[in-house]
């Protein structure tokens, strides 16, 4: 591009191979809202200890308005904005991928991000037509280091397959009876959030049965008012810790997968019938990836 007046690095006097204006230049200027009158606030941060200057993603700037005077209005300015918009804007391509909204940092538990690079050369050749390769990032790297700085990746047909065979595992261990279609063994004995109910709930049982003990023991005048006040108050603060716990038990498991919809999913299964992210949301709650491809699923059954 040819242009008469000046470069900004000749104006600034630097050093530069070129004294052209570029495409890059020209579409940063367009873009700057400092001529609209605007001081922008919060472009980088610096980390006091290693002294790294990190820049903030745009999204996360301040502006203040009217600190000086004006170049171009904001009209202008919003006019050229929704021309380059207009412009730039290239068809995307959705890609509806298995493990949609369920794949999690294990370190810093943010919502990882799903990418593409493609494989463009082999021994330096070019390649004429590009693998694409799917893969799970943690996003936090790049925007907040301070919060994790793993940046650690798993691709999507390595996490694909770990997931599959982990729900292959489970449902193999659920028994269901043909006549009834219903499970008869199996769905609860591998979920620990079901060990819990049927821990709390004995806990329950046994405190109720010594409340009652405690009433005839009474009666019976086996012990003293005293004692009976003081070992009824420990039973009832017992009593109410663990009803509280089966509460928090009682509320997960409402969350969780119903027994008959299990049994579609799991005959479907059997029948060949594919995972879709619908079904895989039904199923799974999160998913978590740490570092050498290590993965934790939490499963909704």
């Amino acid at each position: 591009m040819k242009c008469g007046e000046k470069t900004p690095k000749e104006y600034k006097n630097l050093n530069s191979k070129t004294k052209k204006w570029t495409q890059d230049t020209i579409s940063r200027i367009l873009s700057d809202k400092f001529y609209t009158g605007k001081m922008v606030l919060n472009k980088s941060r610096s980390n006091i200890k290693t002294k790294k200057i990190k820049r903030v993603p745009k999204d996360l700037w301040e502006y203040i308005d009217n600190t000086h005077e004006p170049i171009i209005s904001k009209e202008q300015y919003d006019k050229v904005e929704l021309i380059r918009k207009n412009r730039n804007k290239k068809p995307t391509r959705k890609y509806e991928y298995l493990l949609r909204d369920l794949v999690y940092c294990g370190y810093c538990n943010s919502k990882m991000q799903y990418k593409n690079r493609a494989r463009t050369k082999v021994h330096n050749k070019k390649i004429e037509n590009p693998e694409i390769t799917w893969y799970y990032k943690c996003r936090m790297i790049y925007r907040f280091p301070e919060i994790c700085d793993r940046g650690h990746t798993i691709k999507e047909t390595t996490l694909n397959q770990i997931v599959r065979e982990s729900l292959k595992s489970r449902f193999k261990k659920i028994k269901i009876d043909k006549a009834t279609n219903k499970i008869i063994s199996g769905y609860k004995s591998i979920s620990v959030i079901y060990k819990l109910q049927e821990k709390y709930n004995n806990l329950k049982q046994k405190i109720d049965n010594s409340i009652k003990t405690l009433y005839n023991n009474r009666v019976e005048e086996k012990i003293t008012i005293e004692e009976f006040k003081s070992q009824y108050d420990v039973l009832k603060i017992q009593e109410k810790e663990v009803n509280l716990k089966l509460e928090e038990i009682n509320k997960e498991i409402n969350n969780k997968i119903t027994v008959q919809r299990l049994v579609e999913i799991i005959n479907d299964f059997k029948n060949s019938k594919d995972f879709t992210n619908e079904i895989m949301k039904e199923l799974i709650e999160k998913i978590k990836i740490f570092e050498d491809n290590k993965v934790e699923i939490i499963f909704k059954f």
